[in-house]
Formats: C-alpha cells, structure tokens, sequence
C-alpha cells in the first residue's frame, strides 16, 4: 500500500462478500481482493443499477484505525439498494463486513502523515463519534 494513498486510490489486498439468495443475505466471508463475476442477468447489467458505498479507514498519530461514519455509509447503501428495488442488506451485515475487513488489513490501514484523522470534525454533529476498531491480535 506504499505510494498514493490518495481516496480510491488505494487498496486493501483483501475484500469481504455477501451474496443474495433464495430471499436472504448470506453470512460475510473475507477473500482475496479479485474482480467480481456477474452473472449475464445481473440487474447491474440490464438496467445500469447497482450501488455502491465508499469509505476508508485511517490510522491516527496513536495508531488507533477509525472508520468515518460507518453507520451513514450503511444507511447510505440501504436507502440506495431500497430506492433500487435492490435486495437491502441488514445494518449490521454492512457494518461486520467493514470492520472484519478493517481487522483483518490492519496493517495495511494507512497512517501519517497527511492521512491520519484530525483531532476534531468541525462537521461533526454534537455527541456523534467516529467508529474506532480495536486492534483484535
């Protein structure tokens, strides 16, 4: 992950999955970072729909690893996937899928300088705090 850790730019070696079938999620599962496979029926594919939530962790001068706002992300994804008509995955399968992959790149979370959160979010709501994974060794 050395050079531009730049939004989009970089990425874990690693991706967490869930698949819809038969009326439900299954559980999440880790794997290698890989191209997906669509299947030709895929709605993506026939009618351009498919959501997408975008986030990142960062690594702050202590070494804690955050994720910034991880339950707006996972509100984001559902109300996009509902306004869709697309399959809306649980909160809590969104938030495990994140912090299980957090977890398991620990080591490749990018840390300072220039990347590591500030001390305070001016945007920040009152009593609304950043989601911190602990270090699970």
């Amino acid at each position: 992950m050395a050079g531009n850790t730049g939004f989009g730019t970089s990425f874990v070696d690693q991706m967490a999955v869930a698949s819809w079938a038969d009326g439900s999620w299954s559980e999440a599962r880790l794997g290698p970072l890989a191209p997906l496979a669509l299947h030709p029926r895929a709605h993506a594919l026939h009618y351009g729909s498919s959501c997408f939530e975008a986030l990142k962790a960062q690594r702050s001068l202590t070494g804690a690893v955050a994720v910034f706002r991880l339950d707006r992300h996972a509100a984001r994804l559902r109300a996009s996937a509902e306004a869709l008509c697309l399959p809306v995955p649980p909160v809590g399968l969104v938030e495990t899928m994140v912090t299980d992959l957090v977890r398991a790149c620990w080591e490749q979370v990018p840390g300072p300088p220039g990347v590591a959160l500030p001390p305070a979010d001016p945007h920040r709501k009152r009593g609304e705090r950043r989601r911190r994974i602990a270090a699970c060794r």
